[in-house]
């Protein structure tokens, strides 16, 4: 798979989270990391996550 294909991919998996999803978590301050994986699953650490 090439670089521009893998783009694709990324940005088609965004388009398919809902939006209200993600201005959630991009406007909780508490909320620092946010990953999307292979599978297009969201996952996000907080602070109060942290460690466990």
């Amino acid at each position: 798979m090439d670089y521009l294909q893998k783009g694709q991919e990324e940005e088609s998996i965004l388009h398919n989270i809902p939006q209200g999803l993600l201005v959630s978590l991009l406007d909780n301050p508490y909320e620092s990391l946010i990953l999307v994986d292979a599978d297009g699953i969201v996952r996000f650490m907080s602070s109060a996550t942290e460690g466990v």
